[in-house]
């Protein structure tokens, strides 16, 4: 897979909800490789200012080509940590007002129009489902926990 080198928020694939509804999810992503560190930078370079700073990330290692503990950054590294239970599918980002983003991790492989209909279900008003279970629901084949 060829490394991404984005240089605008437009190359970021991402739909998060501005509101904060207690739902499972706040929105989805959909990187463009399993290179965590890199998309990582990407992520809170590019995240919107509206919705906070990124300060640290926690993700499900089966998405990622290699477990990371930093990312580089524009504005220095973002520290990273892992779920005990590695098949959520599930990345939160720790924001600097101390709330939690938890996005759906959309394969950087599926199709357009199969991650579209699942950033639409992630940022859905009725959306009651785990990030894993969309992934289900969507057929689409998924990386088996280390």
């Amino acid at each position: 897979m060829s490394t991404p080198n984005p240089s605008s928020p437009t190359d970021l694939r991402l739909a998060v909800r501005h509101d904060r509804p207690r739902l499972p999810l706040d929105g989805a992503w959909w990187p463009r490789s399993d290179d965590l560190a890199v998309e990582v930078g990407v992520l809170v370079d590019h995240f919107p200012v509206e919705l906070g700073r990124i300060m640290r990330v926690l993700y499900s290692t089966p998405d990622w080509r290699a477990p990371v503990r930093r990312a580089g950054t524009t504005r220095g590294s973002v520290k990273l940590g892992t779920f005990p239970d590695d098949d959520t599918h599930l990345l939160v980002a720790l924001m600097s007002d101390h709330t939690r983003r938890h996005l759906l991790v959309i394969p950087p492989g599926t199709p357009a129009a199969i991650a579209e209909s699942l950033m639409d279900a992630a940022t859905s008003d009725h959306n009651a489902h785990s990030a894993l279970r969309l992934l289900e629901d969507a057929g689409l084949p998924l990386p088996n926990p280390a």
